[in-house]
Formats: structure tokens, C-alpha cells, sequence
């Protein structure tokens, strides 16, 4: 059967809506309408059949099946494909952080801090309390 791509993108109100269209412009003749449709569809389906026949669609599709089927046991899995090329990519971008670092280094005059003094611990409420002061 025909795929029928757009009836896949409509949600459930949309359909309703055309079902109700349908039924108030057909009323009782709404079945033997349908039928015709879908009388008219295979009449297309066969159609349309016969007509990749006529032009050797279905054999070339045959013929580019059968290459694709022959190339797909010498491709490497996606996730090989992957790691490939992650570790091809993660030498380069290794040195080159390390090159940038030691520039930044080189060219920064780096500050040594102190470090922060210890906080002070706060006063307890019995000691704030015993303390006159």
C-alpha cells in the first residue's frame, strides 16, 4: 500500500475535525464514498506499480540493492567509526593545549598569592555571655 505521509503529521483533533467535515458533506453516502477512495488508491497503487516495471525502475533497484548489500560487511560500525576518530583527534588537541598552556605561561606573569588567613572562629552565646568585656 501506499505510504499516505501527510495523515502520519496530523493529531488526534485534526482528524476529528476532517471525520465530522467528511460526515456533514456525505452524511449516508459517506461508506460507499469511502470504498471508492479506496478503490481508486489501488487502482493507483497498481498503477503506479506498473509503470517502475515499464521503465526498470524495479531491477536497478534490485541491482543497487544487491551493491549496497555486497559493500555493508566491509563497514566498520559507528561506534569503531568513533573511536577512530576520536582518537585521531585527541593527539592533536592534546598538544596543542599543552602549547597554548605553555604560552599563557610563558607570556603571563603568574602573581603568587598569599594564602587567606584562617577565619576566626565566631564567639559562642555562653562565652559572648561570660565575657564582661
Amino acid at each position: 500500500m501506499l505510504p499516505i505521509a501527510f495523515i502520519t503529521n496530523l493529531t488526534f483533533s485534526e482528524i476529528a475535525i476532517i471525520v465530522v467535515g467528511a460526515v456533514m458533506v456525505f452524511g449516508k453516502d459517506l461508506p460507499r464514498v469511502v470504498v471508492r477512495g479506496m478503490q481508486q488508491l489501488a487502482k493507483l497503487r497498481r498503477a503506479v506499480q506498473e509503470m517502475w516495471s515499464e521503465a526498470g525502475l524495479d531491477e536497478e533497484m534490485r541491482r543497487v540493492r544487491a551493491e549496497l548489500d555486497a559493500e555493508v560487511p566491509n563497514l566498520s560500525s559507528p561506534k569503531t567509526l568513533l573511536a577512530e576518530g576520536r582518537s585521531k583527534l585527541h593527539e592533536p588537541i592534546q598538544a596543542w593545549k599543552k602549547n597554548l598552556e605553555k604560552e599563557v605561561t610563558d607570556n603571563v606573569p603568574v602573581e603568587k598569592k598569599r594564602p587567606a588567613p584562617p577565619p576566626e572562629e565566631p564567639e559562642t552565646k555562653a562565652e559572648a555571655e561570660s565575657d564582661p568585656s
